[in-house]
């Protein structure tokens, strides 16, 4: 697939994807959920079973222009993002760059990302993990993918709590 600072081989992503999906006995078994937010155009991405679910990408999609304007769903995907099924543009989900400031960039704004989790949590999906990937590209920058991970289990409440912890502080 690739990863940071190497070199990405689309073609053969898209097929590995493509493959994958297919040797799956009953396709996903979890949502997972990107977020780009250091682009100039932010992004959320989907894959798995909620990718094909209208009525979930409604809610999310609703959730998501509560607080961003000019959101945009698609499912035409880059060369770049063909290992997703579909993904909402023109999103923001953290403060971003903060430059110039004392604030920390990239800290997430509770209250979108509650609304978010909590339109997937209306279809009984809950998180279960949130990697992040990415990491340094030089000695004075750095990219990051946050992602999360969903399953639906038995018992789920509806109600989500969400904690990010500020740890780097000047």
């Amino acid at each position: 697939m690739g990863c940071c600072g190497t070199k990405v081989d689309h073609d053969k992503s898209k097929q590995y994807m493509q493959e994958m999906r297919q040797q799956l006995p009953y396709g996903f078994h979890n949502l997972i959920l990107g977020i780009k937010d250091q682009n100039s155009v932010g992004k959320v991405y989907i894959t798995g079973p909620g990718a094909a679910d209208q009525p979930l990408l409604d809610s999310v999609g609703r959730a998501l222009a509560q607080s961003n304007t000019g959101v945009r769903f698609s499912r035409v995907m880059s060369d770049y993002d063909v290992m997703w099924d579909a993904a909402w543009h023109n999103t923001r989900l953290t403060s971003g760059m903060a430059a110039f400031s004392f604030a920390k960039p990239y800290f997430p704004k509770g209250k979108i990302v509650v609304g978010l989790l909590d339109a997937l949590a209306e279809h009984g999906w809950v998180p279960t993990a949130g990697p992040n990937f990415g990491g340094p590209i030089s000695d004075k920058a750095s990219v990051d993918w946050p992602a999360i991970v969903f399953g639906k289990p038995e018992g789920y409440t509806k109600e989500a709590l969400f904690m990010a912890i500020k740890d780097q502080n000047v």
